[in-house]
């Protein structure tokens, strides 16, 4: 898997307990995401992946789709994030995208359910995106 597949996986992750927490802040670990994912099998490849979970946190923090408190150890959805986030209770169409990023994360080990969550990732970051930008023009 290449950086970019790993960022997505970490993010979908994220996303999933945060809004599976939602409204509530949450602290998240980076040993405990590495571990839950399953895709280490040595340290090398395991300090890898942690500081993978880390600086895609730290972007995620950097470009507003979340909020950390370094001192709590605890994050949250922004209103950027949840902008993003709300496509995944889409009542009109009665799809509810959340628990199936929810379910996707909790048994992460096929192609299918990867490229499933890379997909509603891309979806998640291009409406903040779009929401972040419209409150600019």
């Amino acid at each position: 898997m290449t950086n970019l597949d790993l960022f997505r996986l970490y993010t979908g992750t994220t996303f999933a307990l945060l809004y599976e927490a939602f409204p509530m802040r949450r602290r998240l670990d980076a040993a405990e995401l590495v571990e839950h994912c399953k895709l280490t099998d040595n340290a090398i490849s395991r300090e890898k992946h942690l500081r993978l979970v880390e600086e895609t946190w730290r972007w995620l923090v950097e470009t507003g789709y979340l909020r950390h408190d370094i001192e709590t150890g605890y994050y949250d959805l922004t209103p950027q994030s949840f902008g993003g986030l709300t496509f995944l209770d889409d009542a009109e169409a009665g799809v509810c995208r959340g628990d199936k990023l929810r379910q996707l994360t909790k048994t992460v080990g096929s192609e299918t359910a990867i490229e499933t969550i890379a997909g509603i990732v891309s979806l998640i970051l291009g409406a903040g995106a779009r929401s972040a930008y419209s409150m600019l023009a």
